[in-house]
């Protein structure tokens, strides 16, 4: 496509051919970044406190440690006492056990964000699986870190079924 010589432009093109023409000549960015669009951006981005002061929302807090280490002793207990409450005089349903599992692992989370341990991520699996002579083998395979990530199961027991609950706390760094 060839562009028609200046005899055949209408005079409004013309204008429109020297604004993009002046307009690329001043600014000296990128075509679609913010500079060229006259917006300046800022090296650090604020929002409004509930004091209506400005609070930097990204700080490097060059923390390299937890202040509060996930516990598997605290998760224990709370693995424990959760399991037992929910599933003491239940009968396997597998409608019903499919509501309880998820039931358990949402009130695990919610115990487990309650002990507030600092820069960490949870994982809460709970099963159910019914006894009728079969063998249950579970296996979880993920990249860990021996030093900061953990684990807690609990291992509930009746005449009909037994329940597995595995919460996992990963360090965020």
């Amino acid at each position: 496509m060839s562009i028609p010589s200046q005899k055949t432009l209408s005079k409004t093109s013309k204008l429109s051919i020297q604004r993009g023409l002046s307009q690329t000549s001043t600014n000296k960015s990128r075509p679609g970044s913010l500079l060229s669009l006259g917006i300046h951006r800022g090296s650090v981005a604020f929002r409004i406190g509930k004091a209506g002061f400005k609070v930097p929302r990204y700080q490097n807090t060059y923390q390299l440690e937890s202040t509060n280490p996930f516990s598997h002793n605290i998760v224990d207990k709370i693995l424990k006492n959760i399991m037992t409450t929910k599933l003491t005089g239940v009968t396997y349903n597998p409608i019903l056990c499919l509501q309880l599992c998820q039931d358990i692992a949402i009130q695990v989370k919610k115990q487990i964000y309650k002990a507030d341990f600092s820069r960490y991520k949870y994982i809460v699996v709970i099963s159910i699986i019914e006894k009728a002579s079969q063998g249950v083998h579970e296996s979880m395979g993920f990249l860990w870190d021996d030093q900061r990530d953990t684990y807690s199961k609990y291992v509930f027991e009746n005449s009909q079924f037994y329940a597995i609950g595995i919460a996992a706390g990963v360090y965020y760094e």
